[in-house]
Parts: C-alpha cells; structure tokens; sequence
C-alpha cells in the first residue's frame, strides 16, 4: 500500500487524527513522495518551509517555482504530497491551489491530474472542490466565469475512444474550434461533442483553452456533432500559447525546469 493510498483509506474512514500531522512536513518524507531529481533535493529543502509557512502569498510563489523546476513525474509526486499535506492541514490553499491548477491544465497529452494512477476522477473533483475557487483562478476568469449563464454550452473534443467514454471527461471548453482541435490531433477518428453544463457544477474555469472543469457527469445533453479539421487560427493560437508557456518559464529563471 501507498503512502497515498494508505493516508486515503484512513481519509475516508474518518481517523484522519490519527496521523502524526508532522510527518508530512518533514523534508524525508516530502523527497519520498516527491521523488525529485538529485540535484534539485537541495532546492526542496529551501522551499518546503516557506511552503508549509505562514505567508500564504510566499507559499504559494515557492510552491509554483519548485513545480516549474520539475519533470511531469516530480510535478505528479509534488501534488501527491501537497494532497496529503492538506489532508493533514500543513498547507495553506494558495499554495495547493497553484499546484492543482499547474498540474492540471499543463501536460503534454493530457491533465498530469488524469494521469496519476489511483486518481480516480471523484477524486480530483474533490481536489477542487475543497481548495476553492478563489485558489485555483485568477481575478479576470472569476469575472468571466461570473457573467457566464446559468447554462452554459461546452464542447470536448478526443480521438481513438467512443462518445460514450468522451461525455464523462471533466474537461470541456466553451470554444467550439478548440474541441475541434484536440479531436483532430491524433491519427484516430475524432469525436466532438456538444452539452450543456449548469455553472453549479462547474470546478474552475481556465483561460488556457477557454476550458471549463465540470463536475464528473454533470455535462448532459451531449451530442455528437461534425468534427471538421482543425482550423489554421485555432493552431496558431495553440502554438501561441506554447511559446507564451516556455517564456514564462524562462523569465521565472527556473534554469533546468521545463513546461509540460
């Protein structure tokens, strides 16, 4: 059994007490689950007091710059032991917000959230669900989330898997060409579909890809509709973002850290 795994059975059992609440922020436990790379170990000893400190705005800048510093599988084990830690009540929810937001709109393919393995999808809704809102966005998207309607029409977009399975995703888009886009971006056949979703079970919503995080289920009325291939605008504007990502990185000065 994992460290996580065993730390969500005592979860979900209601004995959370009964952890020591000070393992977690020890800097050998915080390495085990972690798992960075060698020559960042030192970088994580300077960080995780500010982390697990009591300046929330500092917590959360160091927090961000150690997730810019990893690979994908350090930046998984960095929001694995962040995850524990708020269970435990060590850090503070700028910090593990940040972290949830990175880990999930970056990725190569997809969410580093989707990918874990024994996450199942329950869970990282809960993830969100309990850091917030107010942790996981910025100003601009509460305002455009905020003059939203009440339904909202969102659209997801895959390749290579049934309709049936794409209507489950969390991760939808109010921009039609951008559903479109993930659909025709691998070599299987595209599917797009179009639903309706009520901002009440609505986790975040992103400007990186117009996305909107749903609640798992809650997208009804899905439909299948054309899936055209990908617009020349809406790829150039990927490829925008992108560059926009790795020059972040570069201004940040993280030096060996890359954008997922």
């Amino acid at each position: 059994m994992t460290t996580l795994d065993g730390l969500r059975f005592i979860y979900l059992h209601g004995n959370i007490r009964a952890i020591n609440s000070n393992r977690p922020a020890t800097l050998d436990a915080f390495l085990r689950v972690v798992d960075p790379p060698g020559w960042a170990e030192d970088r994580c000893a300077e960080a995780l007091p500010i982390i697990i400190g009591n300046d929330p705005q500092a917590a959360r800048a160091a927090a961000f710059d150690l997730w810019c510093t990893f690979d994908d599988a350090s930046r998984i084990g960095l929001t694995e032991w962040a995850w524990i830690a708020w269970q435990c009540g060590i850090i503070c929810p700028e910090a593990f917000g940040v972290l949830i937001r990175e880990s999930w709109i970056r990725g190569k393919t997809s969410s580093l959230l989707s990918v874990k393995r024994g996450w199942p999808r329950q869970e990282v809704a809960e993830m969100f669900r309990v850091v917030g809102m107010t942790h996981l966005m910025e100003p601009e998207e509460m305002t455009t989330l905020a003059a939203m309607p009440d339904s909202i029409a969102v659209y997801r977009g895959a390749n290579g898997i049934s309709a049936a399975k794409v209507r489950h995703g969390m991760s939808w888009t109010t921009d039609e060409a951008c559903a479109v886009w993930f659909a025709n971006r691998g070599g299987d056949e595209p599917v797009v579909l179009r639903a309706t979703v009520a901002k009440a079970d609505v986790l975040a919503y992103f400007d990186h890809e117009s996305e909107i995080v749903v609640r798992p289920g809650r997208a009804v009325k899905s439909k299948r509709i054309d899936a055209p291939r990908r617009s020349v605008s809406y790829e150039n504007r990927a490829q925008l973002l992108e560059f926009n990502m790795i020059a972040a990185t570069d201004m940040a000065g993280v030096g060996q850290g890359q954008w997922a």
